[in-house]
């Protein structure tokens, strides 16, 4: 469980640095100071529904692990799940992940969730021309040519890249990764990343 609970930090971690790389990847001024990148890419974890919530970091607004129910995300992946693990990222993007992970310690079967609202991002970067769909725009450009596919049907726009699906809607950008036991990402079906984001985006606060 120990293994497990620190890969949930790192992988958080590297999907919070990941996003604000490309928050900042058109803005000189916070690009050129590396002290601020740092500290604001952590992520501190706490299992959904406990006094746990708010360990590390305030979970305000809304929590991430309410977009999935456990049972939803076990239906997909064939099996048992861990609690699931809501991801304080601490960065100025507002950004919140939960992770659902398989109980069995043998297993890496999971999904993860990473939702940025645009009115939770920090004043001073909207100010800046922030947004969500720049930040979707951004990310897509950061993916090496080719390997971004468009995905119609969800959202206002949305590309697949390996097992992660990347949707824009209105002002909230959400990503969906999977890691199904037996199923390689080349092979993962984009239907299942598709209705999990469509189920998430229904159920995240206006």
């Amino acid at each position: 469980m120990h293994f497990k609970r620190t890969l949930v930090t790192l992988m958080a971690a590297a999907a919070a640095m990941a996003i604000f790389a490309a928050a900042c990847g058109g803005d000189d001024d916070t690009s050129s100071n590396g002290d601020n990148v740092g500290p604001k890419a952590t992520a501190t974890s706490a299992t959904a529904g406990g006094s746990g919530g708010d360990s590390g970091g305030k979970v305000t607004g809304y929590r991430p692990c309410d977009l999935l129910t456990k049972e939803e995300v076990e239906a997909v992946l064939g099996e048992s799940l861990d609690e699931p693990e809501t991801s304080i990222t601490g960065n100025p993007l507002g950004q919140k992940l939960c992770w659902y992970g398989a109980a069995s310690e043998t297993s890496f079967a999971h999904v993860q969730l990473s939702v940025i609202r645009e009115q939770d991002i920090q004043e001073a970067l909207r100010k800046g021309g922030q947004s969500a769909k720049r930040l979707y725009t951004d990310g897509k450009a950061l993916v090496e040519a080719g390997k971004a596919k468009d995905v119609p049907g969800v959202g206002d726009a949305a590309y697949r890249h390996g097992s992660s699906l990347t949707v824009l809607s209105g002002g909230t950008l959400l990503t969906v990764s999977a890691n199904i036991r037996g199923t390689d990402a080349a092979d993962l079906s984009t239907d299942i990343l598709k209705g999990l984001a469509q189920k998430a985006l229904a159920r995240v606060p206006k």
